[in-house]
C-alpha cells in the first residue's frame, strides 16, 4: 500500500500548480495593469508577490488589515507570543506554496486572477479561526498548563508536542483547522480528567506531584503518535484516506478533464493514459477508491494531523 500511496503522490504531485502552461509577460507591468492601488500605495518597494497583491488589490488590502489585527489580538490574549510567532510564519509559508507563489517567478494574467482568489480565501479562513478563541490551540490558563510550565521535563515535552502539532495545524485550512484543533481539545481535556487536574484550579501546585507522571505518559504517547507517520500498517491505511480526501471528487474530475482534453488533441496518448489509469493498479485503486466513495456519498475519513502530513508531502519542494 505504501508503494501506490507513493507513486500516486509522486505521478499527480506536478498536477497540483496552478501555473501550468500559462504564458509568462513582464511581471511589473502586469501588476501596474492589474493592481489599482499598485502605484498609489508604492507597492513596488515589495518584491514578494503576495506583499504586492495585498498592497495593491483593493480586497486583499482591506483583508490584509482585519488580519493583522486578527494576528495581533491572538498574540495579545495568549501566554506564548513565540510559539505563536513561528506558527504565523509557518502558516504564511504554507499560503504562500498552496497559492503558487515562490521566488523570481513570471506571472500571467490566469496566475494573478488564480493567486488572488487563492489569498483571499486563505485569509478570510485564517482569520475567522484566529478571532475565535476557543479555537486557538496556543492559549493555556489551566491547571494543568501552570503544573507543566513549573516541570522543566513536562515544559519540554510540551514543547515538543507543540512543534509537531504546529507543524500539522500550520497547514490545515478551514475545517480541517478546527476539526485538528477540536481534537487537540479532546485530547486534553481527556488527559486532564485521567490525571485528577479537572476542578484542581485553587490547589497548590506542590500538592498536585502526583500528576506529573500521568503527564509525562500522556505526552509520550501523543508525540508518538503524532510523529509515527507511515511506520505502521495503520499509519499507512490512515495516509491512503487521507490521500482519497485530498484528491477527492475534484481530482478525479480534474483528471478525467485532462485526460478526455488530449483525446481531442492527441488521440493516441489521450486513449494510452485512459488506458493506462484503467489497468495500473495504483490508478486503478485510486479511481475505484474514490469512486466508491462518490456512490456511498461518504465525507472525509482521515483524522486531520494525518490529512496534514499527506498534504506536506504532496506539496513539499525537493
Amino acid at each position: 500500500m505504501r508503494t501506490i500511496i507513493l507513486a500516486i503522490i509522486g505521478l499527480l504531485s506536478a498536477l497540483m500548480h496552478p501555473a501550468c502552461g500559462q504564458t509568462a509577460v513582464d511581471t511589473e507591468r502586469l501588476m501596474r495593469e492589474m493592481l489599482p492601488l499598485f502605484d498609489s500605495n508604492r507597492c513596488a518597494i515589495f518584491t514578494n508577490t503576495a506583499e504586492r497583491l495585498f498592497c495593491g488589490d483593493p480586497e486583499l488590502n482591506r483583508q490584509s488589515a482585519r488580519l493583522s489585527s486578527a494576528v495581533q489580538e491572538r498574540m495579545d490574549r495568549i501566554p506564548n507570543r513565540r510559539l505563536a510567532i513561528e506558527e504565523n510564519a509557518e502558516w504564511i509559508r504554507h499560503r504562500n506554496s498552496s497559492c503558487g507563489i515562490f521566488r523570481n517567478q513570471q506571472l500571467s494574467v490566469q496566475d494573478v486572477n488564480y493567486i488572488k482568489t487563492c489569498l483571499l480565501k486563505e485569509t478570510e479562513e485564517r482569520i475567522e479561526i484566529l478571532t475565535d478563541p476557543s479555537f486557538d490551540c496556543l492559549a493555556s490558563n489551566t491547571t494543568a498548563g501552570l503544573l507543566i510550565c513549573s516541570d522543566p521535563d513536562l515544559a519540554s515535552a510540551k514543547t515538543e508536542l507543540n512543534s509537531l502539532f504546529v507543524g500539522l495545524f500550520a497547514k490545515l485550512k478551514g475545517d480541517d483547522a478546527k476539526r485538528a484543533v477540536l481534537e487537540y481539545e479532546r485530547w486534553s481535556r481527556e488527559r486532564d480528567r485521567k490525571c485528577d487536574l479537572v476542578n484542581k484550579e485553587n490547589v497548590p501546585l506542590e500538592e498536585l506531584s502526583s500528576s506529573e507522571a500521568c503527564l509525562a505518559d500522556y505526552f509520550k504517547k501523543k508525540i508518538a503518535e503524532l510523529s509515527e507517520s507511515l511506520k505502521t500498517a495503520a499509519s499507512v491505511g490512515l495516509a491512503w484516506q487521507a490521500y482519497l480526501d485530498h484528491y477527492g471528487v475534484r481530482g478525479f474530475k480534474e483528471e478525467v478533464r485532462m485526460i478526455l482534453d488530449r483525446m481531442e488533441s492527441e488521440p493516441r496518448k489521450g486513449a494510452a493514459m485512459f488506458r493506462n489509469r484503467i489497468t495500473t493498479l495504483q490508478h486503478f485503486e485510486l479511481w475505484r477508491d474514490t469512486l466508491t466513495r462518490i456512490v456511498a456519498g461518504a465525507g472525509r475519513r482521515s483524522p486531520a494531523w494525518m490529512s496534514a502530513i499527506v498534504r506536506e508531502w504532496i506539496e513539499r519542494k525537493v
